[in-house]
């Protein structure tokens, strides 16, 4: 048993499991599903769910990962169970699938924009070609200069909830998978149909932005 598929932690019977996002790509690796390239947000305490008879699961957004080039319908699931050995307990992998119809998550189902087949971009300049288009798009739409800033997420508020959208992951405004955000006049969020194949970007005052996090170059 590898490293990944179990991890120690104290007695405690309330104690959830901990794995870095680096372990939680590994593991959908194993199982056949790709991650995001530019990488999972870091899963914390509260995103695991547990359930009794020692099991706890990890619900993944379906946008977050293909299996070969196909979105997956309905999120997955990492299922860990808990083993005791006397001394000290461990969580052990027990499952990774995909959530049949019905099965209520927190995650988030494939969102009706993105297509079924949609490969991630497996070459930098196909990356920096669609960024580029993005950022000429937006600037022809908008009547706007765009700024050279690469930004990967930004932290704001919406109707009085604290939010954040990230490039690669669901906007939290409206679901439309992240493309990418640029700084001109306000922040603008592109999607697929807000600014990226039609449409304008969704747009976020500066006052409303707390936190703003770039790409390392």
């Amino acid at each position: 048993m590898n490293a990944v598929q179990k991890r120690r932690i104290s007695s405690m019977p309330n104690m959830l499991p901990a794995f870095t996002r680096d372990e939680i790509q590994h593991i959908l690796a194993e199982y056949g599903y790709a991650s995001n390239p530019e990488g999972l947000i870091q899963p914390f305490a509260v995103d695991y769910i547990s359930a009794p008879e020692g099991v706890a699961f990890l619900d993944i957004n379906a946008d977050a990962v293909r299996k070969g080039n196909e979105v997956p319908d309905r999120p997955i699931r990492i299922t860990f169970h808990i083993i005791f050995d006397g001394v000290s307990s461990s969580w052990k992998l027990k499952s990774v699938e995909e959530l049949a119809p019905g099965v209520q998550s927190k995650s988030l189902d494939r969102h009706p924009d993105t297509p079924k087949i949609s490969p991630w971009p497996d070459a930098k300049t196909s990356a920096e070609k669609l960024y580029q288009a993005v950022k000429k798009f937006a600037a022809e739409t908008k009547g706007w200069s765009i700024g050279e800033r690469r930004i990967r997420s930004i932290t704001f508020r919406d109707h009085g909830r604290i939010v954040k959208a990230t490039v690669g992951r669901p906007d939290p405004c409206e679901g439309g998978l992240v493309v990418a955000i640029l700084e001109s006049e306000t922040y603008l969020i592109c999607t697929p149909t807000r600014g990226v194949q039609k449409g304008e970007p969704l747009m976020v005052g500066k006052d409303e932005v707390s936190d703003v996090e770039e790409f390392d170059v």
